[in-house]
């Protein structure tokens, strides 16, 4: 079985440790973070 633990940093074309995704722990708003990529390449990337 391939493993999947890089598929969406695979996606993205970036590095792993890139990215950082934090669902509601203490009181923070961030969901995803992905440093050295602006939202509109995210966007793109993701397909929306």
């Amino acid at each position: 079985m391939k493993s999947r633990s890089n598929s969406f940093a695979e996606l993205l074309e970036v590095d792993p440790k890139r990215i950082e995704i934090v669902v509601g722990h203490g009181g923070r708003d961030k969901l995803l973070s992905v440093m050295d990529l602006n939202k509109s390449d995210l966007l793109a990337k993701l397909g929306l």
